[in-house]
C-alpha cells in the first residue's frame, strides 16, 4: 500500500502517537529533546495553540484552544520549576498592582514626556511600541 508522507516537526501529546498508530500510520519519533531544545520546542508550540485559538469560528472551539494553550503553558512551567499555582499568585500580583482587562480599554498613542518611566519602558521595546516619527 503507498503511503502519503508528511513532515510534523512538532510537539504531539503523549497518546497522539498510539492514536496515530492505531489507524496504520507509521510514526518516526526522535530521540527524547534535550531541556533546551524542548523548551524551544514549546514555545513553538505555544505559537501554534494561539494561533489556532484565534483562527477558532466560534465561542466552544475558541475554549477548546485555551486549554490546549494552558497545557503547553502548563509544560513550560514545570520545565522551569514552577508550579501552575506559583504562576497563579504571579498573575494574581499583577491583577493586584495592574487591574486586568474588563474594561476593555484600548491605547492607540501614548504622550510621553522625555525621560520619563513610561517613556523609557516603551523605548525599549520599539518593535511592540514604535516611537511616532514626526
Amino acid at each position: 500500500m503507498r503511503l502519503n508522507t508528511y513532515t510534523l516537526n512538532k510537539l504531539v501529546r503523549k497518546n497522539d502517537i498510539a492514536r496515530m498508530q492505531a489507524d496504520d500510520v507509521q510514526v518516526q519519533v526522535a530521540e527524547p529533546l534535550e531541556r533546551e531544545e524542548y523548551l524551544q520546542k514549546l514555545h513553538a508550540k505555544l505559537g501554534e495553540e494561539v494561533a489556532e485559538m484565534k483562527a477558532a469560528t466560534n465561542p466552544k472551539k475558541r475554549v477548546e484552544e485555551l486549554a490546549d494553550i494552558i497545557e503547553v503553558v502548563r509544560e513550560i512551567c514545570r520545565e522551569s520549576n514552577y508550579t501552575l499555582a506559583e504562576m497563579e499568585q504571579m498573575r494574581s500580583a499583577k491583577f493586584r498592582e495592574r487591574g486586568g482587562f474588563s474594561r476593555k480599554n484600548y491605547v492607540t498613542l501614548a504622550h510621553c514626556p522625555p525621560g520619563s518611566r513610561f517613556d523609557d519602558m516603551f523605548a525599549l521595546e520599539p518593535h511592540k511600541t514604535p516611537l511616532v516619527k514626526k
